[in-house]
């Protein structure tokens, strides 16, 4: 049937690639922004469904976005993360996304939101986010294995069998090697740490593309607030799975005191996480299927993301190139069990 179909047949590596190329460029149609959360077009209003009465089914979420939104005293311009109009890749403008807030159960859009495409929107480049991964693996751990020298055999010195008549080797003592209980030679002498610093291109390269890949998969989304009416994590557990959010769901705030009731209410809940934007990292995006940051935090991150990525230091201060940690750099004795550090994801 393969040799029969007219379209041509590509190898996986190909498909691959050319899917990842189709999906990190998409078209400006009106049926593909509308279809999708993560738009690209300039509109500032939710799109239309294109059936008869669309325009009443409109109205009543319109008129209920507009009461909530004078609830919440949002302003009447709607933030713009980006600074300029500047064009991503193969000249898409930066992804627009909803508006979101934490306040009401139904998925009430409050507006739109613009992204920076030099972070929010970047091709995928899987060996950066490995990298980091490994990083982050590799520096939490410390190997506590220690082998006991001849000093610390708790065994007394007194000599086994006399030096002549036996037929046996000459010993002064059982704590050599040989002897069962005895003390131990070429082993780790623990503890030691698995501490390395990733170069800090590749750590920022890394938070982009998480980022990234989080906005291209629908699985980034910007709200007001935090706030939340109740403490209860069953409401929020509620809400998360109404909106097709998780199961794991990681919080950001813009701040390092988030407010009480979400708090409690991620507390309650095993797979929710809640962090400060200060903590972001690739592990924990990647980790959570959803990852949902305020307006403010999403601000800040970008902010930092950008001074990292254009900024210029002087040749004495930059990082040298990483060397990845390999099991002779923690030990200086021959260890045949050992051949690299261990990893655990």
């Amino acid at each position: 049937s393969l040799l029969r179909s007219s379209a041509p047949v590509w190898p996986p590596r190909v498909r691959r690639f050319a899917a990842i190329r189709r999906f990190a460029q998409p078209t400006l149609s009106a049926a593909a922004s509308s279809s999708h959360r993560c738009c690209f077009s300039s509109s500032a209003s939710p799109p239309d469904s294109g059936q008869e009465g669309g325009s009443s089914a409109a109205e009543p979420a319109a008129a209920d976005a507009g009461s909530l939104a004078s609830q919440v005293g949002l302003p009447d311009s709607l933030p713009s993360l980006a600074e300029s109009a500047i064009e991503g890749v193969g000249g898409v403008p930066g992804p627009q996304l909803w508006l979101e807030t934490l306040r009401v159960q139904s998925d009430v859009k409050l507006g739109l939101v613009s992204l920076d495409p030099r972070i929010f929107h970047q091709v995928p480049r899987p060996h950066v986010l490995h990298e980091n991964l490994r990083w982050q693996g590799l520096y939490r751990l410390i190997d506590y294995r220690s082998i006991t020298y001849k000093t610390e055999v708790a065994r007394g010195h007194k000599k086994p069998w006399p030096q002549k008549g036996f037929g046996l080797a000459r010993h002064g003592n059982r704590l050599a090697p040989q002897f069962f209980g005895g003390a131990q030679v070429k082993g780790p002498r623990g503890p030691e740490s698995f501490f390395t610093i990733l170069p800090q291109h590749i750590r920022v390269l890394g938070l982009v593309q998480a980022l990234s890949a989080r906005c291209l998969q629908d699985d980034l989304h910007i709200v007001d607030s935090l706030e939340l009416p109740a403490d209860n994590g069953a409401w929020l557990q509620t809400l998360v799975e109404s909106r097709g959010w998780g199961p794991t769901v990681l919080f950001v705030a813009d701040t390092d005191k988030a407010p009480v009731n979400m708090a409690l209410a991620c507390d309650s809940v095993r797979y929710y996480s809640l962090m400060p934007y200060y903590g972001i990292n690739v592990w924990s995006i990647l980790k959570h299927d959803t990852l949902v940051m305020t307006v403010d935090a999403a601000k800040k991150v970008q902010a930092r993301l950008l001074h990292h990525l254009s900024r210029r230091d002087p040749a004495g201060l930059r990082n040298p190139d990483w060397d990845e940690p390999q099991a002779t750099h923690f030990t200086g004795h021959y260890q045949p069990d050992r051949v690299a550090p261990p990893v655990y994801y």
